[in-house]
C-alpha cells in the first residue's frame, strides 16, 4: 500500500526542486501564505505549484508565491465552482504572475463550460484515485504536513 510521509515542519521539504501543494483543500488552509513564504525564503529557486478546486481570497493572496496553478472542476460542481473558473480566467494579470496554468475536469462533466483556452497551458480530463491508491509516479514522494506552528 502507498504511504505518505508525515512531516511536522515545511523546512523538511523546502529544499526540493519542485513542491506541489494540494488537498484536502489548500484554499481552506489558514497558514497557506506563511507556508508559501517560508518555502520561498528557504529555496527561492524552487518551483511551487498549487492545486485547488477553489479561488478564494486565500488563493489570490498565494499567487505571488507560486509558479503554477491547477484548478479542478469536479464532476458534481456547483455554481460557486463554475463562478470560480470564470473568475480565474478573468483575474487581472494572472498570466503575468503564474508560469503554468492547468485545468483539470472531472470525467463525467457533460455540460458545456465557459472555458477560455488561452488562459490554460493544459486542459485535461482527470479520473481521481480512490483513497489509499498511489497518486504519484516513482520517484515522487507525498508528504503530509501536520505541524501547527505555521500560523
Amino acid at each position: 500500500m502507498f504511504e505518505a510521509k508525515v512531516i511536522a515542519e515545511i523546512e523538511q521539504v523546502a529544499y526540493r526542486r519542485q513542491i506541489i501543494i494540494t488537498g484536502g483543500e489548500p484554499a481552506e488552509y489558514k497558514p497557506l501564505i506563511n507556508v508559501l513564504t517560508r518555502i520561498k525564503e528557504l529555496n527561492p529557486a524552487g518551483l511551487v505549484y498549487l492545486y485547488s478546486a477553489s479561488f478564494n481570497d486565500n488563493i489570490k493572496k498565494a499567487l505571488p508565491f507560486i509558479d503554477g496553478f491547477t484548478f479542478t472542476l469536479h464532476d458534481h460542481y456547483i455554481t460557486a465552482d463554475l463562478n470560480a473558473l470564470i473568475e480565474i480566467q478573468q483575474y487581472p494579470g494572472i498570466l503575468d504572475r503564474i508560469l503554468s496554468m492547468r485545468l483539470c475536469l472531472g470525467p463525467n462533466i457533460t455540460k458545456s463550460l465557459p472555458i477560455t483556452p488561452a488562459v490554460w497551458e493544459q486542459i485535461k480530463v482527470k479520473t481521481w484515485k480512490k483513497r489509499g491508491e498511489p497518486c504519484l509516479p516513482d520517484p515522487e514522494d507525498l508528504y503530509v504536513l501536520t505541524g501547527t506552528n505555521h500560523a
